[in-house]
């Protein structure tokens, strides 16, 4: 009984870091995308 029990307990906890992972990358990738946008816009700012 305590086993499963235990089992639950890691599964919730994998998902919970799983999430986490993700948010983490997610935020990574949006941060690099967003810091290029801004970049190239300056860029075309700079050309005219």
């Amino acid at each position: 009984m305590s086993q499963a029990n235990s089992m639950r307990k890691r599964h919730r906890f994998n998902t919970r870091m799983t999430r986490i992972v993700l948010l983490i990358s997610f935020l990574f990738f949006f941060g690099r995308f967003v810091y290029s946008s801004i970049g190239a816009w300056q860029h075309h700012q700079d050309k005219k």
